[in-house]
This record gives C-alpha cells, sequence and structure tokens, in this order.
C-alpha cells in the first residue's frame, strides 16, 4: 500500500510540474501575442496617420482649387 501510494505521489508531483511548465509557456505565448499585437497596431496607427495626412493635403488642394 505504501509503495503504491509513493507511486501515485510522484506521478501527481510529475503531472503538477507539467502543468506548471505550460501554464509558464502559456503565459509566455500571451506575452508574445500581446507585443505583437502591441506592435501590429502601432504599425496602423501609422499608417492611417499617413492616410489622414494625405487626406487633409488634398482637401486644402480642393479647397484652394474652390
Amino acid at each position: 500500500m505504501s509503495k503504491r501510494r509513493s507511486e501515485l505521489e510522484g506521478r501527481l508531483d510529475g503531472l503538477v510540474s507539467r502543468i506548471a511548465m505550460e501554464t509558464q509557456e502559456i503565459k509566455e505565448l500571451e506575452q508574445l501575442l500581446t507585443d505583437g499585437q502591441i506592435l501590429a497596431n502601432e504599425i496602423l496607427k501609422r499608417d492611417l496617420e499617413g492616410v489622414i495626412c494625405g487626406l487633409e493635403k488634398y482637401l486644402g488642394e480642393l479647397r484652394q482649387q474652390v
């Protein structure tokens, strides 16, 4: 009985360790995803600012023509 208990405790410890490692890996992947989203948002923001600037310039030119 004691041998079986020790065996089960060993398996449980192994599973707990594995869950801890996988949890850490998930956290790291979440951070990578968040960082990627932030970078993508910054790039999109710059692109949109460029479009807005171009549209404002175009609008100014149209006003001059009118």
